[in-house]
């Protein structure tokens, strides 16, 4: 198997990808990105500057891996569970000035029908969005209540509950989960940084919401060429 039937790349799948600047094919967890007619060219030295947009309805998506006209340009490394209590149970994507935008695993251990997700944080939340729950709270205590539309869940099965926390003090970590009252985890902090290389270098977030983001990437060939794609692996 390849590493894309392997899942070796595997992040998030996005549900579209869309650039002014190129042709777009691909599902899934694998995107390519071809140049136009009138872009195809590059001279060896000189640069093109792609833009695109990255729609998503769950879990932030990023790149694993991308390649230029069949030429990896980055790999990221998969950093595995964070240790500690919750977390082991988030997971914080990505971060800016007064936000984090994260993604909380939500995995019951008998089925549920309507679920409410209760979040407690170590400081002062101002707000959270997200896309497949509805926020209810203030300062540390917070719920998230399913939209109707994603109420059920069998025992064992997974949710990935896309959250945007936006602060204006420390920024805060979450401290306890509940899910309809009952704990799933209690203690920890703000979890560990992913180690090792990604692709952040390559691909830059340039502008995000709660259900998309919009990158760049810089193609800069050795030689002059005719053409280019961009493959990149999610």
């Amino acid at each position: 198997l390849d590493r894309v039937e392997r899942g070796e790349y595997f992040c998030t799948m996005l549900s579209q990808l869309l650039s002014p600047a190129a042709s777009v094919t691909g599902s899934g967890k694998k995107w390519t990105l071809t140049s136009r007619d009138w872009d195809g060219s590059i001279g060896a030295g000189e640069v093109l500057n792609l833009r695109f947009i990255v729609e998503y309805a769950a879990n932030k998506p990023l790149p694993m891996e991308v390649q230029f006209n069949n030429n990896v340009m980055c790999t990221a490394e998969d950093p595995g569970p964070s240790p500690g209590d919750c977390t082991e149970n988030y997971s914080v994507d990505s971060q800016g000035d007064g936000f984090w935008q994260g993604t909380i695993d939500l995995r019951p251990d008998e089925d549920v029908h309507g679920w409410t997700l209760t979040v407690v944080f170590d400081s002062a939340v101002d707000q959270i969005d997200s896309a497949v729950a509805t926020p209810t709270g203030s300062g540390t205590q917070w719920s998230l209540v399913s939209k109707g539309w994603d109420d059920d869940l069998l025992a064992g099965q997974s949710l990935a509950v896309a959250l945007i926390v936006h602060y204006s003090g420390a920024k805060p970590g979450i401290t306890s989960l509940s899910l309809n009252d009952n704990s799933l985890c209690s203690g920890g902090s703000n979890p560990t940084e992913a180690p090792g290389p990604d692709c952040s270098d390559v691909v830059s977030v340039d502008a995000q919401d709660s259900v998309s983001w919009t990158g760049s990437m810089t193609l800069e060939p050795t030689e002059a060429i005719t053409s280019w794609s961009v493959d990149l692996y999610f």
